[in-house]
């Protein structure tokens, strides 16, 4: 018996239309997550430009996240969002971007400091591309340590530097009320205290 070409369209529409709904299932669950995780505004262009919702778009193609990537892209869709700005913010940001997903994806999913979730990855003026954690509203690096390499661990303050997503750009570094101290230290602490 031989399928006639209808029946073939027929297959593959119920393929394609049963593959959009899963992925729209999928693209719901993360919304909400996301609304309850505090995010949200997308919609409008006063908290959130059409700019920023392409970076996040690329961001999450780094990620590799084909969810975010449905979602950001629905987004930019149902606001009617310029494809020439879209193809304009991946020649200033796409390329290097897309370049290092194999390094991103090395990245920790939690700051190994501060405990905070992965956020996304920004680029920095004099840092280049960095992972962020926290989020939505800030995120921040891997802290770093103030001072000079020849000062004691324990001396040097931590600090971060801050992406303030509602401005869109990077704001001033904050300190970190911990120090990093090195095992010698520690015991001489711990034996002072016996």
């Amino acid at each position: 018996m031989t399928t006639s070409p209808a029946t073939l369209i027929d297959e593959a529409a119920l393929l394609d239309d049963h593959a959009v709904d899963l992925v729209a299932k999928a693209m719901k669950a993360k919304l909400k997550l996301k609304r309850e995780q505090g995010f949200g505004g997308w919609e409008d262009i006063t908290k959130c430009t059409g700019t920023r919702l392409t970076e996040l778009l690329l961001g999450a193609v780094a990620k590799g996240d084909p969810v975010d990537v449905a979602n950001f892209a629905m987004m930019l869709f149902c606001r009617h969002e310029d494809h020439h700005a879209l193809k304009a913010a991946y020649e200033k940001i796409g390329p290097e971007a897309l370049s290092c997903t194999a390094q991103w994806a090395a990245f920790p999913a939690k700051c190994p400091i501060t405990r905070r979730d992965f956020f996304m990855v920004i680029g920095h003026p004099e840092l280049g591309m960095v992972p962020t954690y926290g989020g939505p509203f800030d995120s921040y690096t891997i802290p770093e340590m103030d001072g000079e390499p020849t000062e004691q661990f324990q001396e040097r303050a931590l600090f971060v530097r801050r992406y303030d997503h509602d401005r869109g750009y990077w704001v001033d570094n904050e300190d970190l009320p911990m120090r990093v101290i090195s095992e010698n230290s520690l015991q001489e602490l711990q034996e002072g205290d016996l």
